[in-house]
C-alpha cells in the first residue's frame, strides 16, 4: 500500500533526507516548512491542517521553544481529526539521558496522541561537521579546535535516522517502538580529523583548547550564549565518555548496522561546506 507521507522541516538535515527516502521507496511526499509550496509554521496553525490532509502518516521535527509541546499536542489533534494513521517523532538520545523534562515531554505527547506511533532518538549527527560552524569552519580551514580531550562521540549519519524514520513511517512492525541511533563507532575529534584528512586529501589537524580559549573561539565563530553554552556541554560530555555508547537502534529497524562515521566523510568530501575558502 503507497502511503502519503507529511514531512516536517523538510529543508532540514533530517526531513529533507527523510524525503527523499519516501519518494525513492514509491511513497508520495508532502514537504512541509516555512519555505516549501506546502507552508507549515508552528506560529501560524491555520498551517497545520493543510499539511496534513490526505496524508496517512506525519514525521515530526519537534518545536523545541517554549510552549513547544503545547503546540505539538495541539498539532497531533489535528492530524489525529485529518486522519493521518502515524507518526514518527524526531527525539534526541541526550535529551533523555539528560533528563530534560520537555524531551520527555514531547515524546508522551506522541504517546498519547492516538496514532500508530515511533519515536526515533538519535546520537550527534555526523552532519554536523558540515552545517555547525564550530567543525565545519574548523575542517575549511585545516584547524579543528576541540575541547572534548580524549572522549570520543558516536555520531550517527543523518541518512540512517532517514532510513529508520522511512521504515517506520510506511512499513509495519515499528509501532511502540523507541529507537536509539547511533554511529557504527565511537570517534574522537583527533581520529575524526585524520579521518576528514585522508577523504579530503589535505591536512586537517585537531587542536586541542582549554575551555575558556574554546568558548572565546566559538564566540569569534559568531555563537550566542547559547551556542557556546550548548557547545561546552557536548564538551564536557564527551570528554566524561557520556556521548560514546553504541545504541543498536538502525540494527533493530533495517537489519543491517549503522554507517560509520568513514563512510559518512566519504560521500561528504565534496560539499562546498568543506571547501577551503579563497583568500
Amino acid at each position: 500500500m503507497t502511503s502519503v507521507v507529511t514531512v516536517l522541516g523538510a529543508t532540514g538535515t533530517t526531513g529533507r533526507l527523510v524525503a527523499q527516502h519516501v519518494l525513492e521507496a514509491g511513497h508520495g511526499i508532502r514537504r512541509a516548512s516555512r519555505t516549501s509550496p506546502v507552508r507549515f509554521d508552528w506560529d501560524a496553525p491555520t498551517t497545520w491542517a493543510p499539511a496534513v490532509s490526505g496524508a496517512t502518516a506525519v514525521y515530526l521535527v519537534p518545536d523545541e521553544r517554549p510552549g513547544g509541546v503545547a503546540r505539538l499536542t495541539s498539532f497531533l489533534r489535528i492530524c489525529r481529526a485529518a486522519g493521518v494513521e502515524r507518526a514518527v517523532l524526531l527525539s534526541a538520545r541526550d535529551w533523555i539521558d539528560a533528563d530534560l523534562p520537555a524531551g520527555h515531554e514531547r515524546e508522551a505527547a506522541v504517546e498519547a496522541s492516538g496514532l500508530a506511533w515511533t519515536i526515533l532518538r538519535p546520537a550527534w549527527f555526523a552532519q554536523d561537521f558540515l552545517t555547525m560552524q564550530c567543525f565545519a569552519a574548523g575542517v575549511r580551514a585545516g584547524r579543528l579546535p576541540y575541547n572534548s580531550g580524549t572522549g570520543a562521540v558516536a555520531f550517527v549519519d543523518a541518512a540512517d535516522i532517514a532510513d529508520v524514520a522511512v521504515a517506520a513511517l510506511t512499513a509495519p512492525g515499528h509501532a511502540e517502538r523507541r529507537y536509539e541511533l547511533s554511529g557504527l563507532s565511537p570517534v574522537t575529534m583527533p581520529a575524526a580529523a585524520r579521518t576528514l584528512s585522508e577523504a579530503l586529501e589535505r591536512p586537517v589537524e585537531a587542536v586541542p583548547m582549554r575551555i575558556d580559549d574554546y568558548a572565546a573561539h566559538l564566540r569569534e565563530l559568531g555563537y550566542d550564549d547559547a551556542g557556546v553554552h550548548a557547545m561546552v556541554f557536548f564538551s564536557r560530555a564527551a570528554r566524561a565518555g557520556e556521548l560514546s555508547y553504541l545504541s543498536s537502534g538502525t540494527l533493530e529497524a533495517l537489519g543491517r548496522p549503522a554507517r560509520s562515521f568513514a563512510e559518512f566523510v566519504t560521500g561528504a568530501a565534496r560539499s562546498p561546506s568543506w571547501r577551503p575558502r579563497r583568500r
